[in-house]
């Protein structure tokens, strides 16, 4: 008989194992979990297929033949492990059953999780749903794009980086040189830095949207009442930490000029063609200095037209630990 466990009884020291192939693990996993698919991406796809196509009972007996194979390896990875050892898949299922009597039949004591990764993924939900962020002091840091708001928040203790989060950086390039993360790994990572945190919760200002991650409705009203700090740089700093970010690497550099005429419908195709002539030349600088002032800038004017917060500090300087160490001195004398 297999012995389950729920996700409430899952402990910090037990050894995780998510046996759901490489693509759903990708997506999102229990965090500490490794993953040992049963079936990988293609594996999963063929034994699919056989059950759609040809019939349940085949499709099984594919998936039991590919167990088999891959158990000797299963057991000499664990047979060594001292600490608890739990299985999942993604609702509790055949997958992590059939490992667990395996593993079991050969003297590898080990744990099915009720009810998988859906127990979990419902779990993080609950927990997100249920985060009282009235105990907490929210602080929001506004700026123009390039004002290096995304740093300033990672060194700041008890800042909470959304973009970092979401792999994005909220913006028509924000996925330049980075690969987006899903909205399941954004949440569960998002409720282990709120859960972490002590007095103070600090964000960037954000749309609702990052990229193709939404932020839940509590967290985003809790954003939209919270302390506002204005973050001001010169227009050649702000330049120059978009160059930082976007025009590090040969592959970036080509990503941008693949996004350039998107902006057509909001610019103009003047403006576009006048910006990829541009960047023919390699003057990323006045790219740069283009995007912001024709485009970025006038996007946060209209946006804080109807929108815009009553800031409680500007603080104005191109020396992000300056601006730091000024941030952390506000919100220390906040009461």
């Amino acid at each position: 008989m297999v012995e389950q466990i729920t996700i409430e009884d899952i402990k910090e020291t037990d050894f995780l194992i998510d046996v759901r192939s490489e693509k759903e693990f990708e997506e999102d996993h229990i965090p500490g979990s490794i993953n040992m698919p049963i079936l990988d991406n293609l594996q999963r796809h063929i034994v699919g297929y056989t059950y759609k196509q040809v019939s349940k009972d085949e499709a099984y007996k594919k998936g039991y033949d590919i167990l088999e194979e891959k158990i000797n390896d299963y057991v000499n990875k664990l047979k060594s492990v001292k600490s608890r050892i739990v299985i999942y898949c993604f609702r509790g299922g055949m997958r992590s059953r059939a490992v667990v009597e395996y593993l079991n039949k050969r003297d590898v004591s080990c744990y099915q999780l009720k009810d998988g990764y859906k127990a979990y993924r419902e779990n993080v939900l609950n927990r997100l749903k249920g985060f009282d962020y009235n105990k907490k002091k929210v602080f929001i840091l506004h700026g123009l794009t390039g004002t290096a708001k995304t740093k300033i928040i990672n060194k700041l203790d008890e800042g909470i980086d959304l973009e970092g989060l979401a792999n994005h950086r909220s913006s028509l390039f924000g996925a330049v040189g980075l690969n987006p993360n899903t909205q399941k790994w954004f949440d569960s990572q998002l409720i282990l830095a709120l859960e972490k945190s002590d007095k103070n919760l600090i964000f960037e200002g954000e749309s609702l949207k990052i990229g193709d991650v939404f932020i839940h409705k509590r967290l985003f009203d809790a954003m939209d009442k919270a302390i506002a700090i204005k973050i001001e740089m010169s227009l050649n700093k702000r330049v120059q930490n978009i160059l930082d970010d976007y025009f590090d690497t040969e592959k970036k550099i080509g990503e941008v000029k693949e996004i350039i005429p998107k902006l057509a419908q909001k610019m103009g195709n003047k403006w576009v063609n006048n910006l990829l002539e541009i960047f023919a030349k390699k003057d990323y600088e006045k790219v740069v200095e283009i995007l912001l002032t024709e485009y970025y800038d006038l996007l946060y004017a209209h946006f804080h037209k109807h929108h815009s917060p009553s800031y409680e500090i500007i603080i104005t300087t191109d020396d992000i630990d300056a601006a730091v160490g000024k941030i952390k001195d506000f919100i220390r004398n906040k009461k």
